[in-house]
């Protein structure tokens, strides 16, 4: 069905008898954001739903939440800080990729986790 939809939301709403608004979300790119602190959260969340074909559908504020959550929703995108509270970033990562190989995670680090970041390249997607 996303691929009929690509026509736009008017077409959606006239083949399948969906609302404009039901028709949008599917073509929008869904989001995951993973940072132990909630300003970020809400920053990036600010940021990303102001796009309108992209959408923040879970926060996760710790490794082992952003696991539960990536199940859950099964995100487009996931941004993942490298510190967090129960296990870094690159665990959860690798466990995200484990369980979901072809899952697409964008780390989120600051100048403080510039070796975390290089350590996190380690593990290239396929």
């Amino acid at each position: 069905m996303k691929e009929l939809t690509k026509s736009g939301p008017r077409l959606a709403k006239r083949r399948f008898g969906m609302k404009e608004d039901e028709a949008v979300i599917q073509n929008q790119i869904r989001v995951l954001s993973v940072d132990e602190l909630p300003l970020m959260r809400e920053g990036i969340a600010t940021v990303i739903n102001a796009t309108p074909d992209m959408q923040v559908v879970a926060h996760a504020s710790s490794a082992h939440e952003a696991i539960r959550r990536y199940r859950e929703h099964m995100p487009d995108v996931t941004v993942m800080d490298l510190r967090l509270p129960d296990m870094s970033g690159i665990d959860a990562m690798i466990a995200i990729r484990k369980e979901f190989p072809k899952a697409c995670i964008v780390v989120s680090a600051g100048i403080r986790s510039r070796c975390a970041r290089l350590h996190a390249q380690k593990y290239p997607t396929e």
